[in-house]
């Protein structure tokens, strides 16, 4: 029915279309499937269990897989757009940032469910007694969300020329960058009244405005407060999930 990598890639691609209607799910995926008229139902769940295997939370499943597609597809497109757009300059990183988060426009009330996906990872995946825990007594996880906006800091970056030699100046900016996405990500995905505008503000006056991350100026003491500002913000995003 489907062959190969390529084949479930360009599955999941072609599901893509569904995701606002069907968020990310088993349920976009097969819609797809039944739409190609050679393929019955029965061969169509088939499909589903073995290419997705696992629940909800796993690497493998349909939703993290389709989140997955519709993150490259999003800094594609915002590539696309900034590929002749001058170099070297935050403030078109930083509106990059800004674009990149207005993508997800059609699929926003759909965030957070696939986010909260993320931090099911095992926290201590070494640890045989957390590892071997049911996944809904584990601790939340935020490292794969942070390493996603890490992912996404970094290609604002490199598409937009913001280079510099990899030294303290790099990491602080790209750690800012990357924070500043995914506070304003996880308001933009809690607070739907809010207007995307607003969000995109918000990621600006993170990015702009002299924080806990200006490791270049206040050195190791900088790490020490935004260890407790961050702690403080992932404390009320997890008590604001019911976690």
């Amino acid at each position: 029915m489907i062959a190969g990598r390529q084949g479930v890639e360009a599955v999941l691609r072609a599901s893509l279309v569904h995701v606002p209607e069907n968020a990310f799910s088993l349920a976009a995926i097969r819609k797809t499937l039944l739409k190609q008229q050679q393929h019955n139902a029965a061969d169509v769940e088939r499909a589903l269990s073995v290419l997705f295997p696992g629940p909800d939370p796993a690497p493998t499943s349909a939703p993290r897989r389709l989140f997955q597609a519709w993150d490259d597809r999003a800094t594609m497109h915002v590539n696309g757009v900034f590929e002749e757009k001058e170099k070297n300059s935050m403030d078109v990183t930083v509106q990059w940032l800004c674009d990149r988060l207005a993508y997800n426009d059609p699929v926003r009330p759909h965030l957070l469910p696939v986010l909260k996906l993320l931090t099911s990872d095992a926290l201590f995946p070494n640890i045989p007694y957390f590892a071997c825990l049911p996944l809904s007594f584990r601790l939340p996880n935020p490292g794969p969300v942070m390493a996603r906006a890490a992912q996404i800091a970094d290609d604002a970056c490199n598409t937009t020329g913001l280079v510099s030699a990899k030294g303290i100046e790099w990491y602080a900016t790209r750690s800012r960058l990357a924070f500043a996405y995914v506070a304003s990500e996880l308001v933009y995905a809690t607070q739907l009244d809010l207007s995307t505008e607003s969000v995109a503000d918000l990621l600006k006056r993170i990015v702009y405005t002299p924080g806990a991350y200006e490791l270049g100026n206040h050195g190791m003491r900088s790490i020490h407060q935004w260890a407790e500002w961050g702690g403080r913000g992932w404390l009320g995003i997890l008590r604001s999930w019911n976690l």
